[in-house]
């Protein structure tokens, strides 16, 4: 079973500048040229399950704290972090979802 975040707990990641941009996700379903470039995606195991999340932040090193914490309640791993993917810079993707 895939990570379940609380409306509570998205709005604690907000407050570190971490937005779960869209979870359970296949890599070849994202199409870059309608995203943001501060996408990383997660990829981590729960179980023998693999899973990917793609994730808007800054820095990675946010994005690894919150997914620490919440896959060590699970007996989850983090598998990697990555990023490289979209084409819009973020302060113009936040305009034109705002449209």
């Amino acid at each position: 079973m895939a990570l379940k975040w609380e409306t509570e707990e998205l709005e604690i990641l907000k407050k570190r500048e971490v937005i779960i941009f869209s979870e359970n996700i296949k890599r070849e379903d994202l199409n870059d040229s309608e995203l943001p470039t501060d996408i990383h995606l997660v990829e981590y195991r729960i179980g023998t399950t693999l899973f990917c999340d793609a994730v808007r932040c800054y820095k990675k090193v946010p994005i690894f704290d919150v997914y620490f914490d919440k896959l060590k309640l699970l007996g989850g791993e983090i598998i990697s972090i990555t990023n490289g993917y979209g084409k819009i810079k973020p302060n113009l993707y936040q305009k034109e979802k705002a449209k």
